[in-house]
């Protein structure tokens, strides 16, 4: 009898729901497995390293120094096509989180039975890890107001969650430190957003540009995801890391390939604004007095516009000229040559600068790394293409 109790208690750590359950895999059998060497080294990966071992997969990353992506183009990943990584690193340059996304809304609305897609992704993803680590249990995954809950497994220090909304995306979370990704609630200090603390990414110069960096780049890649992503860079520029445009586009009612009202969007992260102390407020019409007074507070500005084929070709061309001119008003005899127009598709970009003096606003939209440099517009051209729709998340501090 006391034998068989010994040998009970020993058990019971593997008999508790949610125990992490030993497994016999080894780190090289689970990187052939994967098909990328997602196991960190001893001490965990910087940001260098992670993008460096992948390179030698063939995989080129973008984006700004806390938030790296790139697309993985139906690399198969745990043995199921995948479309894209999002690598997350902390303030100290570790890797904290690595997203894949599989199927989506977004990239495979085109495709027949997009929900089956979805769905047979994340049973298979489950089905295989599964297989690889055993059952497993259960947790809340996001951040608090927009959580989902995910399966996960533990592997040493490393926690695989797969994610499956069946008519929104299949994602895999791998989560590097303890309790990343964990819906733990932030402590009021934490939530709060000071905006003496924005201003700091305020830049001005001589010629009267006012602009602000810093601002995380997200790339909504093909999809019609401009009004998500460009969410998440505004949340990810105040230091809020738990989502992304992928769980926006579900909680917004994105439809299948894109478009997003912008009311339905508000709605949707009211509780999520909420809990940060950030108020969405309108900003009226496309004029720099109005705008003006949230980009100097470093606070950038969504805006609802019309997008074509001829008012990208002028944004490239400002980003290309507008800095070689001798002054803004050289350049804008320039810009005066070009036949701006009018129309287009609904979309969403930031303007992150103006400029009082010229009359022009700075815009960067959600679509690269090319987009991390603004291009300059002259307001007479911007109000051509404009909504009349400028929105801001305005911290309360």
């Amino acid at each position: 009898m006391k034998r068989f109790l010994l040998l009970v208690l020993a058990l019971l750590p593997l008999l508790l729901p949610g125990a992490e359950i030993p497994s016999a895999i080894t780190p090289e059998q689970l990187a052939r497995a994967a098909g990328l060497p997602l196991l960190p080294p001893q001490g965990g990966w910087t940001r260098g390293e992670f993008e460096k071992t992948m390179q030698r997969s063939g995989l080129v990353f973008q984006g700004t120094s806390t938030r790296r992506s790139t697309f993985l183009r139906n690399r198969n990943v745990f043995g199921i096509p995948a479309t894209e990584m999002l690598v997350i690193s902390d303030a100290d340059d570790k890797v904290t989180l690595v997203d894949i996304i599989y199927f989506n809304k977004g990239d495979s609305a085109q495709a027949r039975n997009m929900r089956q897609h979805i769905k047979r992704a994340g049973l298979d993803l489950k089905k295989n890890l599964t297989r690889l680590l055993g059952e497993p249990g259960r947790e809340k995954f996001g951040a608090r107001g927009l959580q989902n809950s995910a399966s996960v497994w533990k592997y040493g220090k490393v926690r695989f969650l797969v994610e499956l909304r069946r008519e929104e995306y299949t994602i895999l979370h791998v989560a590097y430190e303890a309790g990343a990704g964990e819906a733990k609630t932030p402590s009021r200090k934490e939530r709060t957003i000071h905006r003496k603390n924005l201003a700091g990414n305020v830049r001005k110069n001589g010629s009267g540009d006012i602009w602000i960096e810093n601002i995380p780049m997200v790339d909504q890649g093909p999809k019609g995801y401009c009004v998500p992503a460009t969410v998440e860079r505004i949340l990810r520029y105040y230091g809020i890391t738990q989502i992304t445009m992928h769980q926006l586009a579900d909680a917004g009612d994105t439809g299948k390939g894109g478009g997003t009202l912008v009311s339905h969007m508000n709605r949707a992260i009211t509780p999520f604004r909420h809990q940060y102390d950030l108020d969405m407020r309108s900003c009226g019409e496309v004029r720099v007095s109005s705008l003006k007074r949230y980009i100097e507070r470093g606070i950038p500005v969504m805006w609802v516009m019309y997008v074509n084929p001829g008012a990208v070709q002028f944004w490239n061309l400002s980003r290309r000229q507008r800095p070689l001119a001798r002054s803004p008003q050289e350049w804008l005899k320039t810009a005066r040559k070009y036949r701006f127009p009018s129309g287009g598709g609904s979309h969403m970009c930031l303007i992150v600068g103006c400029n009082e003096k010229t009359d022009e606003i700075a815009i960067s939209n959600s679509w690269g790394d090319g987009e991390i440099v603004p291009a300059w517009i002259p307001v007479r051209f911007a109000v051509r293409i404009s909504q009349r729709a400028t929105y801001a998340l305005i911290p309360r501090k």
